[in-house]
């Protein structure tokens, strides 16, 4: 049983604060014999909930803490009786990811781990997962010690317990949720990647945003004085001077974002010049003249700015130049640039060509430049993007994928229609992920023929049927192909499969070797086979429905979830159903994105405009499979529901 403990946002920023600040803080962690406990560090509540079995009294049991996938702290101690024991850990600086995970074990007993813990900082009402073991508390929404926490029944409203064996949990207005269970290192390993990389981020990147006055940033960055990356996003109330002042201190500052115009370019120039370290500066909140970009520093590594008339001679100052991003250019052409260039985003350059660039070259990303034919010689391009490039040609393509020996990453977006009709033709070794999005002419076997292919994402192709695929293939991604039918699949292993809004795919069948499933946006009854489908997909661990649709999965009710063997994740509606399983053996870790406000006329929490097909994987944009690392685990999350009749 895990619980969510609801504190203010106020005072969780003074915990962790005092955290950073003092190392004669210490946090005291309560481990209770029946009931959930709440840690507290420097007096102020993190919501740290453990639990203990009373079957492990007189037992010695081993407390560990994490930070990602890091041990921070352990200890060994002897249980005694019914009651509470503490635990003293050292201060530990959760910081930005507010994630703690503690667990403890009993030596000699098959009894559960003792304490599983999760710390989100949650604003609103608590959110219990049912036990149903405990039936004092099943229904009620008490918290032991008068807390209230708001429970509902399956979508009645009344507040009944879910049936034994799920967990229900209703999510409230404008939440970031993030809730996991852990009773295992399986279970562990499921999370640990994304723990890992906020844990990071937490001692190297800091991330400035909302209602931060000047003198909050000062303590904030005093807190983290060897802090190497800066992000100020949308934070009205702070000045230019209160910035340039609070990032005096930061020596080691080596990159700096302000993605909106929080700085005059004067401004910018000071703090170039008072951090020598500072060789990344992203800027695209700021529009820029040719004269401004060539004031700064030469020993720029990585530039990210708009500028209406930047020209290849100011490009061509900065000889370290590694990372250069530029939109909106009209003199820019890239015929001219550093041979140190690995990578190149380029939007809305009219004057863009492509024809010379860098050997060098890395991740070639075009978007929108009028002018761009296609790049003939890319030798160690691996990453290539080309969206709403219209002058792109059927020959200037093909000589693209030809000239490119070592691209393992392909997107294109809303190319003209004979460029659709050459894919297929020859596709390199090396390539292993493929993105395509509203192109025609696409022939049924242009795929066939990438035989090492791994990850295909296709949206909006009317051709696509999901026939002729290489046996390689790993991950599926398909969305608005009215054609796509899942038995064409055959005996392909795939392990992932995403189904978005394909209005005339219904379940013929599925892969035996599937491990995530996802269905988005399809009519109710496309998966009326899935009761019976399941326990033939023995691998299946998380299945997401999110349909245009309040209604069960199956005509008659749930499927059996509880005698799956593998299954740990079941999300559909706006609902999360946590499978209960096996205590000994399955975990469950699950990650929801914020969701839209609730709207009059949109009950659920509908958004008014359709969302993406997969939010999280759009060609180009942050999360998708382009900027994702090519060894990306592929865990599925839960994009906002469509509108509606969508």
């Amino acid at each position: 049983m895990s619980r969510v403990f609801p504190f203010s946002r106020r005072g969780v920023l003074v915990a962790l604060l005092m955290a950073a600040s003092s190392l004669l803080v210490q946090a005291e962690v309560t481990l209770s014999m029946r009931w959930m406990a709440a840690a507290t560090l420097g007096g102020q509540p993190q919501g740290i909930g453990l639990e203990a079995g009373g079957e492990c009294a007189g037992r010695t049991a081993t407390v560990t803490a994490y930070l990602g996938e890091e041990r921070v702290f352990t200890t060994r101690l002897v249980l005694g009786g019914p009651g509470q024991v503490r635990v003293t850990l050292p201060p530990l600086v959760v910081s930005f990811s507010r994630i703690l995970v503690v667990e403890a074990s009993c030596e000699g007993t098959n009894a559960p781990p003792l304490a599983r813990v999760l710390e989100p900082s949650l604003p609103g009402p608590a959110l219990p997962l049912h036990d149903p073991a405990e039936e004092k508390y099943a229904g009620q929404g008490a918290f032991p010690g008068g807390k209230r926490a708001r429970t509902e029944g399956p979508g009645d409203g009344t507040g009944a317990p879910p049936p034994p064996g799920s967990a229900l949990v209703t999510l409230p207005d404008d939440l970031l949720l993030e809730v996991a269970r852990f009773t295992g290192p399986n279970s562990f390993r499921y999370v640990s990647k994304r723990l890992n990389r906020v844990a990071q981020a937490a001692t190297d990147r800091v991330v400035i945003r909302g209602e931060v006055t000047d003198d909050e940033l000062a303590a904030r960055l005093r807190a983290h004085p060897r802090v190497r990356a800066i992000r100020f996003e949308a934070a009205p109330n702070l000045t230019p001077e209160g910035i340039v002042r609070a990032l005096g201190p930061c020596r080691w500052l080596r990159d700096l974002s302000l993605t909106t115009g929080l700085l005059p370019f004067t401004h910018v120039q000071r703090i170039a010049a008072d951090h020598d370290r500072l060789v990344c500066l992203d800027l695209p909140g700021m529009t820029l003249r040719d004269t401004e970009i060539a004031s700064l520093p030469t020993r720029i590594k990585k530039l990210g700015v708009r500028s209406v008339d930047a020209g290849d001679a100011t490009i061509s100052r900065f000889q370290h130049l590694e990372s250069l991003a530029l939109a909106g250019s009209s003199s820019f052409t890239g015929e001219h640039l550093p041979v140190s260039l690995m990578f190149l985003h380029v939007v809305e350059c009219s004057a863009f060509t492509g024809r010379s660039l860098p050997a060098s070259l890395t991740t070639l990303e075009i978007h929108r430049c009028s002018a761009f034919e296609g790049s003939p010689a890319l030798p160690n391009v691996t990453t290539l993007v080309c969206i709403q490039c219209t002058s792109v040609t059927e020959a200037g393509f093909t000589a693209m994928l030809w000239g490119a020996p070592r691209l393992s990453t392909l997107a294109v977006r809303s190319l003209m229609p004979m460029v659709g009709a050459t894919l297929g033709q020859r596709w390199p070794a090396t390539l292993r992920r493929i993105e395509i999005v509203n192109l025609a002419n696409v022939p049924e076997t242009a795929f066939e023929g990438a035989k090492g292919l791994e990850s295909l994402y296709i949206s909006n192709v009317e051709t696509f049927t999901g026939r002729f695929l290489p046996h390689s293939l790993r991950k599926l991604q398909v969305g608005l192909c009215p054609h796509f039918r899942s038995s064409f699949l055959g005996s392909i292993p795939l392990e992932s499969l995403r189904v978005g809004r394909c209005t005339g795919y219904a379940n013929d069948g599925l892969p035996a070797s599937l491990v995530h499933l996802t269905v988005l946006g399809c009519q109710p009854g496309h998966y009326l086979r899935l009761k019976d489908d399941l326990p033939r997909l023995r691998r299946l661990q998380s299945l997401e429905y999110l349909g245009n649709g309040d209604g069960p999965l199956t005509g008659g009710g749930d499927p059996a979830f509880g005698s799956h063997p593998a299954l740990m994740r079941v999300v559909y509606a706006d609902r999360c159903r946590l499978q209960q399983g096996n205590p000994l053996r399955v975990g469950v870790g699950q990650v929801l994105k914020e969701w839209n406000r609730r709207k009059p006329g949109h009950p659920g929490g509908m958004p008014d405009a359709a969302p993406p097909v997969f939010p999280d994987a759009a060609p180009g944009g942050e999360g998708n499979a382009v900027a994702d690392a090519p060894d990306a685990d592929p865990e599925p999350k839960a994009p906002a529901p469509p509108p509606p009749g969508a």
